[in-house]
């Protein structure tokens, strides 16, 4: 028989807080039909509580204290060069392999020293980054960024699109899914698969939500009551957590609107 396709998805920070996970208020859908036609696994863990540790990990099958990737700069091949990945590993076998959004480290377009190119058979695809569509969202960000988005050659969407500027935590704009950035990755991701559907393929799809900042069409928030939701009850780290695995919240507090 044909060789089995890989479709492979990567969310950003995302918990297992779903409906195929016993959590019965928070609306899952599509996750918990995919669950339902396969394997859902209750006891694994995340390898590091930091993007470029984990991937790095998940994509090699090392353990970061293997790899000494511990933060977001260092680069895979920095340091190991010769590591065979998972989507190398497919490549090597007759798989035409597919990188689009987030996979290995890196969201923007011009995130570049985290992509690895010879892991994929076609460069890295990345969606433009539009992180805010509010009028308020865009005040914000003039005001915390006014040189370049005050600059009237180029439009807001467009300096967005290249990197990512930290502005309001949250906000919940009014607008269709592929306004946004992960919305515009579903859809290249569709397109993508149709393309490529006669031959044996790996294609890595990385969604960048639920990441700060918490934004997402206005529809998704109104799915949900905020007087109903309840936080947990103890907000303080496990007993004996050493420092590293607890940040303090530093990326939340990066942006606008986080209570003291």
């Amino acid at each position: 028989r044909p060789p089995l396709n890989v479709l492979f998805v990567a969310v950003d920070d995302l918990r297992p807080r779903l409906g195929c996970y016993g959590e019965p208020g928070v609306r899952t859908p599509n996750i918990d039909r995919l669950a339902s036609e396969g394997v859902v696994f209750r006891n694994t863990f995340c390898q590091m509580a930091s993007c470029n540790p984990s991937r790095s990990s998940l994509l090699t099958g090392r353990r970061p204290d293997t790899t000494t990737i511990f933060d977001n700069r260092r680069t895979l091949r920095s340091a190991l060069p010769d590591v065979v990945t998972l989507p190398q590993q497919f490549k090597r076998h007759g798989y035409f392999t597919r990188s689009l959004g987030k996979v290995f480290h890196g969201t923007y377009r011009s995130d570049k020293k985290h992509e690895d190119p010879i892991s994929w058979s076609v460069p890295e695809w990345r969606p433009d980054y539009v992180g805010y569509a509010t009028p308020e969202g865009l005040a914000v960000l003039r005001r915390l960024h006014p040189k370049p988005f005050n600059n009237p050659r180029q439009s807001p969407q467009e300096v967005m699109a290249q990197r990512g500027y930290s502005g309001l935590i949250w906000e919940s704009p009014d607008v269709p899914d592929n306004a946004l950035m992960d919305g515009r990755l579903a859809d290249k991701a569709v397109e993508t698969l149709r393309e490529i559907k006669d031959r044996p393929f790996f294609l890595a799809v990385g969604f960048a939500k639920p990441h700060a900042p918490y934004v997402a069409p206005k529809k998704y928030f109104d799915l949900y009551d905020p007087d109903a939701i309840e936080l947990p009850v103890n907000d303080q780290p496990p007993r004996d957590v050493p420092p590293l695995a607890s940040n303090g919240s530093a990326e939340v507090r990066g942006y606008v609107g986080v209570p003291r």
